[in-house]
Parts: structure tokens; sequence; C-alpha cells
């Protein structure tokens, strides 16, 4: 199930991620995805 979720970042941050993401081919949304799910993982 997926479910919304609205992030407030710094402009600056945001450049950033987004120029990254594009750099390596994937979604900003892939890329924050990515980190929670690894967070998860981490802390388990």
């Amino acid at each position: 199930m997926e479910t919304k979720l609205t992030l407030k970042f710094d402009q600056t941050v945001i450049k950033f991620a987004k120029k990254y993401a594009e750099n390596n081919n994937r979604g900003l949304f892939k890329l924050v995805e990515y980190y929670f799910k690894n967070l998860s993982t981490e802390n388990i």
C-alpha cells in the first residue's frame, strides 16, 4: 500500500537531490524511498 508523504527541505538540498537523482537515472521519490527502507533495516 502506498501512502502520500509531504516533506519540506531547504531549497539548496532539493536542487542537489534532484541533480543527483537525474545523474543516477532515478526519480527523487525512489531515492527517498530507498533511504527510508535502509533506515528501517538498519534498526531491526
